[in-house]
């Protein structure tokens, strides 16, 4: 039987029932319990529908950030309203991001909120009545995390990534296109191709062989430790 929230299985002995808008229901966590029954209250249950087969983890209790850290990650428009930069942490899908938009834009003082589907980077601004320390505890309360998004640090982060990628390419197909000779070489050796009257591969010896096996496991065992 599965949580109504997370959507984990879970034996029924396991759940406990919970009528929330004269809907019987079955949790794992009264955390779990609390936050559906939140998505209701803020006409948002259609968050289970873009769900599909995908699962949460249980709502767990966050270490919330400190008022300092937050203080000092605020920035001000010209219009005199707060920036803060978060990245969101504990999704699982687009379905998790969009939950968190549409919520704290119905958190009052808050006047836009994007989210960068890709690099889950949040922006909120909000009014100088808000305290930012809300906007925190409500994404703390739907289950996720969140912490300062620093720009230079993902940047960094995404060039490391792409370093890696194109090593690991590079290496790929290094590795592939001798594999491929290696591959014609034993190929015409054992059957002795000839071309013009002459003979090609024919005289490979054993050891030749063997030791073109050895590269070939080389080869193979590079591209998959890189």
């Amino acid at each position: 039987m599965k949580c109504s929230h997370c959507q984990l299985e879970f034996k029924e002995s396991e759940l406990f029932k919970e009528v929330i808008h004269h809907k019987e229901l079955h949790f794992c966590c009264t955390g779990c319990a609390r936050v559906y029954a939140l998505l209701l209250d803020l006409n948002l249950e259609s968050f289970y529908d873009k769900l599909n087969d995908s699962t949460l983890a249980p709502v767990t209790p966050q270490d919330s950030m400190s008022a300092l850290k937050l203080e000092q990650a605020l920035e001000e428009n010209n219009k005199g309203e707060l920036i803060l930069n978060l990245l969101l942490e504990k999704t699982h899908c687009n379905a998790c991001l969009w939950l968190n938009q549409k919520v704290l834009e119905r958190l009052s003082g808050v006047k836009k909120v994007s989210v960068n589907f890709t690099t889950h980077h949040l922006q909120i601004v909000f009014d100088k009545s808000l305290n930012p320390k809300e906007i925190i505890q409500k994404i703390e309360s739907l289950g996720y995390g969140a912490k300062i998004y620093n720009a230079k640090n993902y940047a960094l982060k995404a060039q490391k990534e792409q370093r890696s990628y194109l090593l690991t390419l590079s290496v790929g197909f290094f590795a592939t296109m001798n594999l491929m000779f290696i591959a014609i070489a034993k190929y015409a050796s054992y059957g002795g191709a000839s071309y013009g009257g002459t003979n090609y591969g024919a005289g490979m010896d054993k050891l030749m062989q063997r030791n073109l096996d050895l590269v070939s496991l080389f080869l193979s065992l590079l591209v998959l430790m890189v």
